[in-house]
């Protein structure tokens, strides 16, 4: 953890390098202090389908996926930073949002 889950509207495609956006999130949450760079796991979808308040507008949306334990103050960083990024990669008008969300430390297993 964390999973940082990337929606996106396949129309950016042209104006965005999404693998260079993935990069500089994964480096944000590790800039952040609440986790390892090992720890972080990033991938991205893009959507040909989509409104914005029933209008067709292009858009990013950040998922954060932590393990529970943080505080408000550590979680308000964390999608700040991400919203940073976003912020400085993302052109044009386009829908920015990020949210955090956490996992029961005690349900998330892995192999």
């Amino acid at each position: 953890m964390p999973h940082l889950v990337v929606d996106y509207a396949v129309s950016l495609e042209s104006q965005l390098e999404i693998s260079t956006l993935l990069l500089s999130l994964d480096q944000a949450a590790i800039e952040s202090g609440l986790f390892e760079s090992a720890a972080v796991k990033t991938r991205a979808q893009g959507f040909m389908h989509y409104t914005v308040a029933g209008k067709p507008q292009a858009f990013v949306h950040v998922c954060a996926r932590i393990l529970s334990g943080r505080s408000s103050e550590q979680k308000l960083l964390l999608s700040q930073q991400l919203l940073g990024v976003l912020a400085s990669q993302v052109p044009g008008q386009v829908s920015r949002t990020v949210e955090v969300v956490e996992k029961e430390r005690s349900c998330y297993l892995k192999g």
